[in-house]
Order: C-alpha cells, then structure tokens, then sequence
C-alpha cells in the first residue's frame, strides 16, 4: 500500500469523505499495470511524490465521477448552476493524464539507473 485512506479522506475537503478501500485498491491496480507497460517491476515501486500524486488523481476523479450531476441544484439558482463534482471530474482526469503521459521508471521506484559509457582516449602523435 502505497498512500492510507487517512491521507486521502483529509486531502479534499468535498471528495475525501466519499474515499473507499476498494477504491484505493483500484487505483494501486491501475499504476500496476502502468508500471508493467514501462518494465518495473511491481516490488520495484515506491511511494515516490508522482506515485501519491497518481493514486489521489485516481481515487478522486473516480469519487467525482459517481457523483456528478448527481446532487439536486441549489435553491433558488438558475439553470446556469456549475456542478461542483463536475469541475472536479474534469480538474482530477486532466492531472490523470497528465500523469500517465510524465510517469517514467525513475519517478516509480525513486531510483536513478545510471549506465556507464565507454570512453576511448584518443592521442595526437
């Protein structure tokens, strides 16, 4: 497990109380498969800043979108009301794919893999 229920119920004030294991599990699933399609292995992740920041974007856009457009208008508003959940669902998927596209080896496991080069010393006669 890499990020607590804790952490995440704190986090968003309108999102976090709606946050379930399975939710959490999910999203630990889904940077798996991530992880396997950029060949680290799974015992090889650590809980890195880009993987926290993953499985929050996972877990919120995932609580937003169940709750989109599902709770009535404010009294007394017109029809132009902003669904707040909806904001968020766009906010959380826009940071989700943001993510996907910057994750790499390095910023999974927080190990910098450096490769040696060979070096010829070249002299002038």
């Amino acid at each position: 497990m890499y990020l607590d229920i804790s952490d995440l119920e704190n986090r968003d004030e309108l999102l976090g109380a709606d946050v379930t294991p399975e939710l959490l599990k999910e999203a630990e699933d889904e940077l798996k498969e991530l992880a396997i399609l950029l060949n680290v292995k799974i015992e090889d992740i650590t809980s890195t800043t880009s993987v926290k920041r993953f499985i929050r974007a996972y877990v919120y856009r995932e609580v937003a979108k169940c709750k989109t457009f599902g709770t009535a208008a404010p009294y007394g508003t017109d029809e132009k009301t902003v669904d707040v959940y909806g904001e968020k669902l766009k906010l959380y998927t826009a940071e989700l794919e943001t993510l996907k596209n910057t994750l790499s080896a390095q910023s999974l496991t927080g190990k910098v893999e450096t490769r040696g080069f060979r070096a010829v010393n070249i002299y002038r006669g």
